[in-house]
């Protein structure tokens, strides 16, 4: 009675493993959503053209407009480096849950095993 005992014992300790993977796999998974919406209002904001041109409302109007055209570039160059951080990041998030599925595909391996020899000491 005593080896079936164990063998239960490590069934729930694997139990237990799985269910945290699947929590971890949860968490990464929201925060990988909130991260990529982020990162779309971001991009958006930087591959949106100027709707107003003031380039016929003036001389003074025009160069503000230019400014403004300047600036925005200067903007999006900053901006894109971290976007490129940001799309690395979420590979490794999805590699992470890839990972966290691969080791519950290992538990249930062991489990279906152990469950397996608890089945033949019957």
């Amino acid at each position: 009675m005593g080896r079936k005992s164990d063998l239960r014992a490590e069934i729930g300790r694997l139990r237990g493993r799985i269910s945290e993977y699947q929590r971890n796999i949860s968490d990464l998974l929201s925060r990988s959503e909130r991260i990529r919406s982020k990162y779309n209002e971001i991009d958006f904001t930087n591959r949106r053209e100027s709707v107003h041109d003031s380039a016929r409302s003036g001389a003074w109007t025009g160069q503000l407009n230019d400014e403004m055209q300047q600036r925005q570039a200067v903007m999006v160059q900053s901006t894109s480096g971290r976007l490129n951080e940001v799309v690395s990041l979420q590979q490794d998030i999805q590699n992470a849950v890839n990972k966290l599925r691969h080791m519950i595909d290992e538990c249930n391996a062991q489990i279906s095993n152990l469950e397996a020899i608890i089945a033949s000491l019957d």
